[in-house]
Formats: structure tokens, C-alpha cells, sequence
């Protein structure tokens, strides 16, 4: 897993050379590029289940060989014995993971395309239109819910930075 995307993202976070500069980059990476990612997955749905719920699956999986998702890139795990690092990584990765799927619950009424299957070669791929990109709209709850996510996401990012610059 040592050259995997998900550990060369973290990476690339932990070069930053200030305190401020690697916590924008952890939030860049957290809330732009991966929740931009969940909320465009969810504007499909193949057979009534929106395809942002693949993402909170798989990441579980990647956070099960990776604790804590990228949250031990920048930091050295020889300072940590195994039962800190682990509580470390559920405090931090548990909170992302959390907040992942928040954004997913919130969002997943945004769908524009509906699939009838799952293939391509099925001859049943063809998407169906549900609606437009203006009549997109979130109700109030789901503000609600995109809140608190992008809270949790924040102190998520705060803890992984602090804990990483120490």
C-alpha cells in the first residue's frame, strides 16, 4: 500500500511546510475533492439506489487496511504504540468517515440519471433523465445534515493536522 493513491495524497499533505498550509490541504482533500466526488455519484442511481453509497462501503474497506484513511501519512507511527495509534485513527478517520457519510444521506435525493442496469453491454444502460441540474434543490434538513458533516470534517482536519505537526 505504500504506493498507493490514497497514501500519496497524504503524501503530498504532509510536505506542506506550515501548520495553516497542511490543514488547507487536508480540507481541499476532504471537502472539495472527495465530497465533490460523493455528491456527483449521487446524481445517479442505478435502479433506485444512489450510487453514493459505494463510497462510504469503500472507503470503510480502504480505512481497514489504511486506519484512519490518510490520517498517518504525515506523521511518524513509531510514536505511537498500538492501541494509540489506533484510538488515534478512529478519532480522526472515524470523524471523516462520519462526516462521508452524512454528506452521502444528505445528497442522495439529488439525483438527475436514473440506470436500469448496472452494465453497459446489458442493452438496458441508456440513462433516463429525472430531472435538471436547476431543479436540484436540498430541503432544509439536508443543510442541516451538510453542516454538521462539513463541522466534523473540520475538526477532523484540525486533529489530524495538530497531531501530525507534533
Amino acid at each position: 500500500m505504500r504506493r498507493s493513491p490514497q497514501v500519496a495524497v497524504g503524501g503530498l499533505v504532509a510536505e506542506a511546510g506550515s501548520f495553516w498550509s497542511e490543514l488547507g490541504l487536508t480540507l481541499f482533500f476532504n471537502l472539495v475533492l472527495m465530497s465533490g466526488l460523493v455528491i456527483v455519484l449521487n446524481l445517479n442511481r442505478v435502479k433506485g439506489f444512489p450510487v453514493g453509497y459505494l463510497m462510504p462501503i469503500s472507503l470503510g474497506i480502504t480505512a481497514g487496511l489504511i486506519s484512519g484513511t490518510n490520517s498517518f501519512a504525515a506523521s511518524d507511527l513509531t510514536l505511537y504504540n498500538a492501541w494509540e495509534g489506533m484510538a488515534l485513527g478512529l478519532s480522526i478517520g472515524g470523524l471523516e468517515m462520519f462526516a462521508y457519510i452524512l454528506i452521502v444521506a444528505a445528497t442522495a435525493n439529488l439525483t438527475m440519471y436514473e440506470y436500469r442496469s448496472w452494465w453497459r453491454w446489458s442493452g438496458e444502460w441508456k440513462a433516463t433523465r429525472v430531472r435538471s441540474f436547476r431543479e436540484l434543490r436540498l430541503t432544509r434538513p439536508e443543510m442541516i445534515t451538510l453542516a454538521i458533516a462539513v463541522l466534523l470534517m473540520l475538526a477532523a482536519a484540525y486533529r489530524e493536522t495538530n497531531f501530525a505537526l507534533a
